[in-house]
């Protein structure tokens, strides 16, 4: 499962991008948004794959496993439940793409190989703090960026009394 070529429409403007940034123990990205529709394509390098990589968006956080390829919604992978086995490149390098929404979020992971979606915990409050780190290893950010997105909704739809279906 990718992202079809066409939400690239949807992209408003680039709010933040960071090539070749070291991350691993104490080393994170990170980056603040204020605003509620974003996509973030990042791609990361672990070339000894170990570790942890954790991908924070707000309160919402995910953890990929480099060694068992594996990715979960907690740190401790004896406790994840639903794992997904993500197929990442050879030379130890994953790709993360995901989009949040006012209600959900949506990753995909590893060239289409893992499909996730959730919802978010402050439901149509700014994203806050995305970050990027590496617990238990060495990596690169080779690349991230960060899209504002235009809304598919007509302006004057209240979508969350919407979904609420009122």
């Amino acid at each position: 499962a990718n992202p079809v070529k066409e939400l690239e429409a949807l992209r408003e403007k680039e709010i933040f991008s960071a090539v070749d940034k070291q991350i691993g123990g104490a080393s994170t990205l990170s980056f603040d948004a204020q605003e509620t529709l974003l996509e973030v394509v990042v791609s990361v390098k672990a070339p000894a794959k170990k570790g942890t990589i954790e991908l924070k968006f707000g309160p919402n956080a995910l953890y990929y496993f480099l060694e068992q390829r594996q990715l979960g919604d907690t740190p401790f992978l004896q406790n994840v439940k639903d794992k997904c086995i993500v197929h990442d490149k050879e030379d130890g390098r994953v790709d993360f793409h995901f989009f949040v929404d006012r209600a959900t979020w949506e990753l995909f992971v590893g060239n289409g190989s893992v499909y996730k979606i959730g919802s978010r915990k402050d439901i149509a409050a700014p994203v806050g703090k995305i970050s990027i780190g590496l617990n238990g290893g060495e990596g690169t950010v080779e690349s991230m960026k960060v899209y504002k997105l235009k809304s598919i909704w007509p302006e004057n739809v209240d979508t969350l009394t919407y979904f609420r279906g009122k």
